[in-house]
């Protein structure tokens, strides 16, 4: 694995000088691995910051206004606060 050079001193894998040589190498290629790791996690934690709001933005519009009422008649519904002719009486008071 390391062999003495002529004048004694030992050269590594990486060449002459031994692992100083390819330290700083090993160094940067490190920092760059870490760095575009930190970019690709920033790069989804931004997605789904981006997603989300999109989502609030949608609920909250005057288009999703009615979506909204309709989520909140099935809640209703769902927990049995409403008949079924009531349910369908609503939905279609809603336009659906």
């Amino acid at each position: 694995m390391f062999d003495c050079g002529a004048d004694g001193t030992m050269m590594g894998m990486m060449g002459p000088g031994g692992m100083m040589a390819g330290g700083g190498m090993m160094v940067f290629w490190i920092l760059l691995t870490l760095a575009l790791f930190a970019l690709a996690v920033l790069g989804i934690w931004a997605l789904i910051v981006w997603l989300r709001n999109n989502r609030t933005a949608a609920s909250t519009s005057p288009q999703g206004g009615p979506n909204r009422a309709r989520e909140a008649l099935d809640e209703r519904y769902a927990r049995g606060d409403l008949s079924i002719e009531e349910y369908r009486e609503r939905r279609e008071a809603l336009g659906g």
